[in-house]
């Protein structure tokens, strides 16, 4: 055989290698953009929110008359506001300061001046002819390092010392990442952490005190949930190391090393069973008839209990790792400032009311649930308080308390995530009885570090269900936002009230699961009821046979149904991103209610990008995904245009035209009433009529809005419009292959029908 045959075969073997490996490559891209498509949809959402806030907050910051203060939203001050909301008028009062200026960037110049942190020196700074004296710095080494990057990153790009404030945003938006893997993880369910995903970074409080205000409780939070995941994962080690280092960014972030330490210490072991306790009742009758043991065997028997409950020998490996690490950053302050403990030590400090226990304190000084007494009128109970929560006594009983329940949680083997679930949930039960009981007090920012946790436990199910898997339910939606209403909004003197009724909430969540349950049994057995009488079957589009080997017809429109859904859901993508371009630069009220329309163009988007990719899977796995992407697609679908219709039906009221009102009304009322179709079992004839005549009601609503110049909700209500005519294309597809899918069943009856009679034929001639 000649060289150049021989190159030529090569040269195909390594075409057909490459081919194989890019479509393996392909396939595993495909289905992670199809699994994760909801992700990818709260993130660009989530990042387009914080992008309009962070813009706002620079120009705030940038516009500010001098470095040494900043406008901030004081709540308002001294005493609550008030807005109307639906002819109610409620009254607010969020907190605000200047920190931002006045410490962080303060203590970021000196530490690229070479001051050392734990020194008279570090509180003084003339900068742009102004000498500013912020006192002692009070954190960690981290937390001086992390103020030096940032002005080294500002000064690096020309920036106007808003570089901390960049790293703090961006640290706070990323703490979005481990919350999403430890919700999805501890409940074995991609919804739920997409639910914990999308409420964590359009959590108010969140967007506030880190996004706006740039408080600094973010990197400490960011630390400790990446640390806590990869101990989920499995990964001891790098999890240890990175919660140690949260650490090192604040003293309140020392709490959270309690459920580390926990988990390191205890072993995880089988869990026993009958046979094992009768194993043993046996086995310790035996030996108590053998001889009296000695005293070393005494003390080893006793001990063993302990040895079989406690890994000491891996704990002190881990302890010894975390000594290194600590010791390495240590070293400079223990040689050089040795005196730093002192430093720490006066953010344990308390505030004195100073005998007055009549009036509530300053706006500068942190909450206590003592000033709840001073609220009601009840100057002795106050001072009660008082000298009890400045004890510590309150404090260090909780913490005692809630760290002994979880070294008694069992630590069983194959139930790890149970395991992880209920430390956690005892790890937040924690951090609320220190903001509560903590004898410094707290301000609002404070709970920045209790919004993941909020996302995290929203249902009872993850907070005593027993089973591996936890379904998605909507109080993960609605629960979150309201425990954040519930500390931001209220006046800062009676804000605790709530935060003491989400601590017993929480405490309770059995007992309101129990009574919720109670709550929706009439309308359960109304809904069974209901479905007896109509005979309603929910079942969405669905594709019931895989027809792409059947004719080149079929293929050829396969290929235009993909290259079209692929076509609309890139453009929907790209079009909801070229809209919030627009929202990141104006006010922060227009750019939100930008993002509340233009959200859908995300999700729609992706949605038809996931369908577009089922496509072209492996044949073992396309029928599957493309009959779990078309139900969820049909629901997508009825959720927005009910959203847009119940948008059109009020918002019509105001017009003052006459028959564009009631049009808007009538299309609203008819495409709301059959909208329920796209999610009901029914024939491919039946549902091209319905869809037709949901495009009708939408034409006429979407004429209106155009012609009344609203662009949003016109925009809205066409990425429904969209949707319902990918709804009748893919029904008019399936309408078409019925045909086929007919033949297809009658050959493959007669092809059984004669392998049957062949079969009998030839054993009656075997037994002959």
């Amino acid at each position: 055989m000649c060289p150049l045959e021989n190159s030529r075969k090569r040269f195909r073997l390594f075409e057909r290698k490459v081919d194989r490996w890019l479509l393996r490559v392909g396939q595993k891209v495909a289905r992670s953009l199809i699994e994760n498509r909801l992700l990818i949809c709260v993130l660009l959402i989530g990042f387009i929110v914080w992008a309009i806030v962070f813009n706002t907050a620079v120009i705030d910051y940038t516009n500010s008359s001098a470095w040494t203060s900043r406008t901030a939203w004081l709540g308002p001050f001294p005493g609550p506001g008030t807005v109307q909301v639906f002819g109610y008028t409620i009254p607010y009062q969020i907190e605000g300061y200047s920190d931002y200026s006045f410490y962080y960037v303060h203590w970021g110049y000196n530490s690229l001046y070479g001051v050392m942190p734990y020194s008279p020196d570090y509180g003084v700074l003339t900068l742009d002819g102004i000498t500013n004296k912020n006192g002692a710095f009070l954190f960690p080494p981290f937390t001086s390092y992390f103020y030096a990057a940032g002005i080294a990153l500002g000064n690096l790009m020309g920036w106007e010392n808003w570089g901390i404030g960049l790293l703090i945003a961006a640290l706070g938006y990323l703490t979005a990442l481990p919350v999403y893997g430890i919700a999805k993880e501890l409940s074995s369910n991609r919804r739920v952490g997409e639910a914990a995903a999308l409420t964590y970074l359009l959590n108010p409080l969140m967007l506030y005190h880190t996004d706006f205000l740039w408080f600094n409780p973010a990197p400490f939070v960011f630390f400790f949930f990446a640390g806590f995941y990869m101990l989920v994962r499995g990964h001891r080690l790098s999890g240890t190391l990175l919660i140690v280092s949260a650490a090192l960014f604040k003293q309140t972030a020392w709490f959270l090393g309690i459920p580390l330490v926990v988990y390191l210490l205890v072993k995880p072991r089988v869990r026993r069973t009958a046979n094992d306790d009768e194993t043993e009742s046996s086995t310790k009758g035996i030996d108590e008839d053998k001889k009296e043991r000695s005293f070393g065997e005494k003390i080893t028997y006793f001990l063993q209990p302990f040895a079989d409950y406690f890994d000491f020998r891996n704990f002190l490996i881990s302890v010894v790792v975390v000594l290194i690490f600590v010791g390495a950053v240590m070293l400079p302050y223990l040689i050089a400032q040795p005196g730093f403990w002192n430093y720490w030590r006066l953010a344990l400090g308390s505030f004195s009311f100073e005998g007055n226990y009549t009036d509530p304190p300053p706006y500068n000084v942190p909450m206590r649930i003592q000033v709840l007494a001073i609220i009601a009128g009840k100057p002795e109970l106050a001072k009660l308080l008082d000298t009890i929560i400045v004890s510590g006594g309150p404090l260090g009983f909780g913490v005692v308390l809630c760290a002994g329940m979880m070294v008694l949680k069992d630590k069983f083997i194959g139930e790890e995530k149970l395991y992880f679930r209920r430390i956690l949930f005892m790890t937040l039960l924690l951090l609320l009885i220190v903001t509560i009981l903590g004898p410094r007090g707290v301000f609002k920012y404070y709970f920045v570090m209790l919004m993941p946790f909020f996302s995290i436990f929203s249902s009872a199910r993850m907070i005593r269900g027993t089973e591996e898997h936890i379904p998605f339910s909507a109080s993960m939606v609605w629960l979150p936002i309201t425990f954040t209403l519930l500390i931001l909004i209220p006046d800062r003197n009676i804000y605790l009230a709530y935060v003491l009724l989400i601590f017993f909430g929480y405490l309770l969540a059995p007992l309101f699961d129990r009574l919720y349950h109670i709550a929706k049994s009439p309308f359960r057995y109304i809904r069974k009821q209901t479905r007896k009488m109509s005979n309603i079957v929910w079942t969405p589009l669905t594709a019931e046979e895989d027809l792409t080997h059947f004719s080149r017809r079929r293929s050829l429109a396969n290929i235009g149904v993909q290259v079209f859904t692929l076509g609309l859901g890139l453009s929907l993508i790209l079009f909801g991103w070229w809209s919030v371009q627009m929202a990141i630069a104006v006010d922060i009220v227009t750019g939100l209610e930008v993002i509340l329309f233009f959200s859908a163009a995300f999700v729609m988007g992706f949605q038809l990008l996931s369908i577009a990719l089922s496509f072209g899977l492996e044949s073992e796995l396309r029928l599957t995904y493309l009959n779990s992407r078309l139900h969820e697609f049909s629901l997508l679908a009825a959720v927005i245009l009910w959203v847009y219709n119940i948008l059109t039906y009020f918002q019509s009221w105001p017009i003052d035209i006459a028959p564009e009102r009631q049009l808007l009304v009538l299309s609203s009322v008819f495409v709301s009433i059959w909208t329920a179709s796209l999610l009901v079992d029914q024939s491919n004839k039946t549902r091209i009529l319905t869809d037709g005549m949901l495009l009708g009601g939408l034409g006429v609503s979407l004429f209106i809005w155009h012609a009344l110049s609203n662009p949003n909700i016109f925009f809205l209500g066409g990425i429904g419009f969209i949707a319902i005519v990918v709804h009748l294309l893919f029904v008019l597809v399936h309408y078409s292959d019925r045909n086929i899918v007919d033949q297809l069943r009658e050959e493959r009856a007669t092809q059984l029908a004669d392998a049957s009679s062949d079969f009998s034929q030839k054993g009656g001639m075997a037994s002959e």
